[in-house]
């Protein structure tokens, strides 16, 4: 069975960067590693959603946060399924940047709908590690204004602040294990070896029984 890896925080973190870091590491040692991005410019049928709104057709259409939630969530179950659940037994790890409670924590954060869109992911496989990189949220701006892409909407200090208080406020409930994601990659992707090392003992064990 594939063991799941989730490394998830707010906009400008480092998950990304991580999960790459991870999948280098982990398929150097000889593993099966399949690479998930959940980020919205990754959603294509959200992103197709974005673009239609701007349209003229819609434009004098407001649609609720929560809604445009609901169609983010919705597919971010149906890859989950595609990416993780249809994969199962096919890699050895599976890495994640972001899950699920993404969406649950950003339509929290904005609404109180989030009830609906949680229920969306209740049958879910659970990650075996789930490492919320904490980050001051005007370090992840700068971050996020070195990159050589357009800023979008969500990507400003006063909604990375509240974002980061909700996820903070969640590190219990969802079982995060918490790295300072201030640090420079290098730093981070350290703590997350040594994080991570157990189940890659585990999977070489395995491995060797198997043989």
């Amino acid at each position: 069975m594939s063991k799941i890896i989730v490394i998830t925080g707010i906009d400008g973190s480092g998950k990304s960067t991580q999960c790459k870091l991870i999948y280098e590491y982990l398929s150097n040692l000889g593993f099966r590693v399949h690479n998930v991005s959940l980020s919205i410019s990754k959603l294509k049928y959200y992103s197709y959603f974005l673009d239609l709104k701007k349209s003229v057709a819609l434009q004098n259409i407001k649609f609720k946060f929560y809604q445009k939630a609901i169609i983010m969530g919705f597919e971010t179950y149906i890859k989950i399924r595609e990416e993780i659940i249809n994969n199962l037994g096919k890699y050895d790890f599976i890495i994640m940047d972001r899950y699920w409670e993404s969406n649950v924590l950003y339509t929290k954060c904005s609404c109180n709908k989030f009830r609906l869109l949680k229920s969306f992911f209740s049958n879910l496989p659970k990650p075996n590690i789930y490492i919320f990189l904490k980050t001051n949220p005007e370090i992840a701006l700068a971050r996020i204004r070195k990159r050589n892409q357009s800023i979008k909407k969500h990507e400003n200090l006063k909604s990375l602040k509240k974002i980061n208080k909700f996820f903070i406020k969640n590190i219990k409930n969802y079982n995060f294990i918490t790295i300072d994601g201030n640090l420079s990659k290098k730093n981070v992707f350290t703590e997350i070896k040594l994080i991570i090392n157990n189940l890659v003992q585990e999977n070489m064990d395995q491995k060797l029984k198997n043989k």
